[in-house]
């Protein structure tokens, strides 16, 4: 669970930046040349543990009616992963979903989806590194690009409701201010200036 919470806001954020970018809603408060970009190691945490899950179609029936049940309410077009993995303890995923879903259909909790909807794209568009995405440079690559802006948008709209799943599932067995760290704190390098750092783009980068 925590590995989920951990990943879930960076999809978020993810998702924000290239739905801008496919948009070409960019940001118009570009850094200055001369702010240093803060930099941190890439790659997968050693500690992190492989992520393990059930079947989208599982052998047990009272499963597979948890898991229609998750997906109707929350209008999926399949089973999500978080809700895979909580499944290995499927009682306790029958139980965490009971609580849920009472919560799920509440206007505070439609707001703070929204609320944190709005915060990933005020984040996404104040990165330093904000990349266009245009159709013409899509196609030559041959990506899709109404797929993809829908892919994005899908994503913005389904990643808030799950963040917030998994942190009121968090706060039956940790503290608060635990969640607020990450399990995986990334190692900062050192910084360097966005002048130096800025990525080339070329209709052939990948």
């Amino acid at each position: 669970m925590k590995l989920y919470h951990y990943i879930n806001p960076k999809l978020l954020l993810f998702a924000s930046a290239v739905r801008q970018g496919l948009d070409g809603d960019l940001s118009t408060k570009p850094y200055s040349a001369t702010d240093p970009v803060e930099r941190v190691e890439s790659g997968i945490p050693a500690e992190m543990a492989a992520l393990e899950m059930e079947d989208e179609q599982p052998p047990s029936k009272e499963l597979q009616t948890i898991f229609d049940d998750i997906v109707e309410t929350l209008s999926l077009r399949s089973i999500n992963s978080d809700y895979r993995t909580l499944a290995l303890w499927p009682t306790y995923l029958n139980a965490v979903w009971g609580q849920l879903k009472p919560k799920i259909q509440t206007a505070t909790y439609v707001t703070a989806s929204e609320h944190l909807r709005d915060r990933s794209r005020s984040l996404a568009s104040s990165l330093p590194y904000p990349v266009p995405l245009s159709r013409a440079r899509l196609e030559e690559e041959g990506i899709d690009f109404d797929q993809t802006l829908q892919s994005a948008e899908a994503f913005e709209q389904l990643l808030p409701g799950l963040i917030i799943n998994i942190a009121l599932c968090l706060r039956e067995w940790q503290p608060d201010d635990e969640s607020l760290r990450s399990p995986f704190p990334a190692k900062a390098i050192s910084p360097r200036l966005q002048n130096a750092a800025q990525p080339e783009l070329t209709g052939g980068a990948k």
